[in-house]
């Protein structure tokens, strides 16, 4: 344990070190490594003497069933070693497995169903008021005291359990998918049951052991009753019981701590961006940018903050304050005269169809000033659609699956443009088909876009993409690289297009889609000019770069973190040595 303790701060910035220093404690102590042992306690086998006279007395004054005789749990069979005064028995040795309750019909009960009973440790079990008579046939039945653990996935994996009390008239019944347990005398501790029922060995294995179809696995009655249990003599049942609840009570603060902390690492990170955003100047966007970079280690110890930090670069780019601005470059009103006397040139041609003219932007439609050398304009000034894509515009083909085929020329769905990955898929079609649906071919540079469901994820096709076309869940679109980089594009998209309220513009109700052109043609977007979007472009890649060196160093951290804790806990089960009395009270 020298490693937890000194490593503690540490260890516990990890996401799971509470859970895992919780599992830990569980286990340690039903292995003996939670408190030291005191020679003079009467050892466990005095105990086993006392229930098994108790059990004797039962049978004959007829309130037990005989049971049949198990065999003594050999030296091979023992998990690992106990300590002095301990012993391996098995938990139907200790008390009554699902017992039953007897009482008029008329009383009033207690019944539990699976919702009320807790994961969490010692959680207060609620119940509900019923007639005895209504809820004693069919339900399980237990009292106060006693000990259930929820036998049906996912439950039993995720611990539930609990010590019945304060039950009406003492008594209940409830969900059926509970095994119960009943100490047969006041020297076996139901409390030191609970922890060894929620301890990580036993929750394991017994997940090995559970039998049934998927969704509906329980965990047999043979393994609640016949597994294995360590037991400790009564007295020092008490002090695990004890050193338990102190450590868990002292989990319970490292947990609101870490809550309160983390609440205040995300409001003080959320303040540093909002202060990015809105610098009116750049010597005061530095200034708050060198804010930011002086706390990063406060703020990003969380994947959720980076990736907010992310939001706010890309949002920084597309407002023209992340990269200085240059008077030599080239202003976008020149790019968009440029852009607009090629149109024309190929309307002539007719290798592009006309575009139906949009209004001019006004003032109130832009959402905020932009840098000098900067201009609104619409989506429609800077992309083109092929004059024989009139009937779909942009949109892809709705071929049928029955047209496909093992290999041939490739169908582009979805998930290409939402994962950004030309080499997903495996849907074909053949040449000739192919050669019917060339509208819907995808070129190198050209831009596929989702435009069903998850809206608005995109992807840039490679020099090397394989032939073939787009199905209707795409759109594609190609940009004029002398006035917008595509680079600048994937930028842009997501950061402007994806925040503004053009979603509201989309058909559909739970599932949004853009159906028309016009929807893209109309699109207000912040132009730069071509050198700053180059700029621009790489100073996101660093960023980005930086971003994602942050979410792997905190990967990296998290592994680390949970390799140690295993190392600790593997560590502890081979000693004897009980826990560490720092984990006693919490850390500053």
């Amino acid at each position: 344990m020298s490693l937890l303790l000194h490593r503690f701060d540490l260890l516990l910035e990890a996401p799971n070190a509470v859970k895992q220093l919780r599992e830990i404690i569980l286990q340690s102590a039903v292995m003996g490594r939670s408190v030291p042992q005191d020679p003079a306690d009467e050892p466990a086998s005095v105990l086993l003497e006392k229930i098994k006279a108790e059990k004797e007395k039962l049978v004959k004054e007829g309130k037990l069933k005989p049971e049949n005789p198990l065999p003594p749990i050999s030296e091979e069979e023992k998990p690992y070693a106990l300590p002095i005064g301990w012993e391996w028995v098995r938990l139907r040795e200790l008390g009554i497995i699902n017992p039953r309750n007897y009482a008029n019909d008329e009383t009033i009960a207690s019944f539990v169903p699976m919702a009320l009973i807790s994961d969490k440790y010692e959680a207060v079990v609620k119940s509900e008021l019923r007639l005895w008579k209504e809820i004693k046939n069919g339900f399980t039945h237990f009292k106060d005291n006693d000990v259930c653990l929820a036998k049906i996935t996912p439950c039993f994996e995720n611990g539930k359990s609990a010590i019945m009390s304060n039950l009406k008239n003492g008594i209940g019944a409830g969900t059926t998918e509970l095994h119960v347990f009943r100490p047969i005398i006041s020297d076996i501790k139901s409390k030191y049951i609970y922890i060894y029922l929620k301890s990580p060995k036993f929750i394991s294995e017994g997940t090995k052991k559970m039998t049934g179809s998927a969704g509906q696995k329980r965990v047999p009655k043979d393994y609640f009753a016949n597994n294995y249990f360590p037991l400790p003599p009564s007295a020092e049942q008490v002090r695990i019981v004890e050193k338990v609840d102190r450590l868990m009570a002292l989990c319970d603060q490292l947990e609101t701590q870490r809550a309160e902390r983390d609440q205040s690492r995300v409001s003080l990170n959320n303040a540093c961006i909002h202060r990015l955003l809105n610098s009116p100047e750049p010597r005061e966007f530095q200034e708050n940018w060198q804010r930011i970079a002086g706390l990063f280690p406060i703020l990003y110890t969380k994947p959720g903050n980076v990736e907010k930090l992310k939001q706010a670069i890309l949002q920084l780019a597309v407002m023209g304050k992340l990269v200085p601005q240059d008077q030599a470059d080239e202003p976008a009103s020149v790019l968009l005269g440029k852009i607009k006397a090629e149109k024309e040139r190929r309307i002539a041609e007719g290798t592009l169809k006309p575009e139906t003219p949009l209004p001019p932007i006004s003032e109130e439609e832009k959402p905020y000033p932009l840098p000098i050398g900067w201009e609104w304009v619409r989506l429609q000034h800077v992309i083109s659609f092929e004059k024989n894509a009139i009937k779909r515009g942009p949109f892809g083909s709705s071929i049928k699956k029955a047209f496909f085929v093992s290999h041939g020329y490739k169908v582009y769905e979805q998930k290409h443009a939402i994962y950004n990955d030309f080499s997903l898929g495996h849907y074909y079609i053949t040449e000739e088909k192919y050669n019917e649906l060339k509208q819907f071919t995808v070129k190198p540079k050209d831009i596929i876009i989702s435009c069903s469901g998850t809206v608005g994820k995109l992807a840039i096709a490679p020099e090397s993409i394989e032939p073939g076309i787009i199905n209707q869940a795409l759109l594609k679109i190609c940009l004029n690289e002398t006035i917008l980089r595509n680079e600048f594009f994937l930028i842009l998209f997501p950061a402007f297009f994806m925040t503004t309220d053009v979603l509201n513009d989309l058909k559909g109700t739970a599932q949004k889609n853009i159906t028309s052109v016009n929807t893209l043609n109309k699109i207000l977007f912040p132009l730069p000019p071509l050198s700053e979007q180059v700029r621009i472009v790489e100073k996101v890649d660093e960023l980005m770069g930086l971003c994602d060196g942050l979410i792997e160093g905190l990967a990296e951290a998290e592994t680390l973190c949970d390799t140690l804790f295993r190392s600790i806990a593997f560590s502890q089960n081979q000693s004897l040595t009980p826990l560490p009395e720092i984990l006693d009270s919490p850390p500053a």
